[in-house]
């Protein structure tokens, strides 16, 4: 069961289903009871979208994306950066994950700040 009915919800979902043919019809809880790894797009990307919509938060989405086993870095990604978009990202989180990255990839990102 779908929970989120965002305006992004709204307009996305149909489009996403309609448009790539996703089945965004199942729920978190549904996709965790049985999630054999997949690196299709065709089963990351629904799966990833269903995560981020479901969730009230950015963390909340990670952790579903985690939680529902399968290719979880591909799909933790992609929700993650759904719901960036949708929910922002906590100051502290943005300096602590830099903190990892290499000096020509906190460039980057910084270049890529600066134009928002």
């Amino acid at each position: 069961m779908i929970l989120d009915r965002s305006l992004e919800y709204v307009v996305y979902f149909p489009y996403l289903q309609g448009q790539f043919k996703y089945d965004l019809s199942r729920s978190v809880d549904a996709i965790r009871e049985h999630n054999p790894h997949s690196e299709a797009a065709q089963v990351t990307v629904p799966e990833a979208v269903i995560c981020a919509l479901q969730a009230t938060s950015f963390e909340g989405a990670i952790r579903n994306a985690i939680s529902i086993g399968g290719d979880s870095d591909t799909i933790g990604a992609i929700a993650g950066s759904i719901a960036e978009a949708r929910f922002g990202m906590a100051a502290e989180l943005k300096i602590e994950i830099a903190a990892f990255l290499p000096d020509d990839m906190k460039l980057v990102l910084n270049e890529f700040q600066d134009r928002q």
